[in-house]
């Protein structure tokens, strides 16, 4: 359920990277599963 709403919030905010998010806001606890999925897909 976690995974599917972040595939969608990605697709919906296409104009943010992952390091984007950690400038804004590195300890972002929301962002995590995100960098971690990131990190799986690279």
């Amino acid at each position: 359920m976690g995974r599917e709403r972040e595939m969608v919030r990605q697709q919906q905010q296409p104009s943010y990277t992952v390091e984007q998010l950690i400038a804004v806001n590195p300890y972002n606890p929301e962002i995590l599963p995100d960098l971690e999925s990131y990190v799986h897909e690279q």
